[in-house]
């Protein structure tokens, strides 16, 4: 994925970040990320039950303010599984989200 700034991520995804509530953001999901997995059409996150609580206040916030992306959270067996579908262009900037923030915790 090649490298994107800022707006450009904001535009690809179709978000209107000054709707977004107060909430977590990726910064906050990413420890508790266990896996990510791409598909053609959606993102899977497999996230600890322990990030339950701002996993589910992650989504609610994107759910306001990127609603044309689907932010699917479903209860697993010891964790949580997110999964994101949107357009290939909004999955790749997802994607290279989401591996930003994972490097920084690691």
């Amino acid at each position: 994925m090649t490298a994107r700034r800022g707006d450009e991520v904001l535009q690809v995804l179709a978000c209107d970040i000054a709707a977004r509530p107060a909430a977590p953001g990726l910064s906050e999901l990413a420890p508790f990320v266990t896996s990510a997995a791409p598909h053609p059409d959606e993102l899977t996150l497999e996230i600890d039950e322990a990030g339950r609580s701002i996993a589910e206040a992650f989504v609610a916030a994107e759910q306001v303010c990127c609603d044309t992306i689907g932010w699917h959270l479903e209860g697993q067996p010891g964790g949580l599984r997110l999964r994101i579908t949107a357009t290939p262009s909004q999955l790749e900037a997802l994607a290279g989200l989401l591996t930003h923030h994972i490097e920084r915790v690691q």
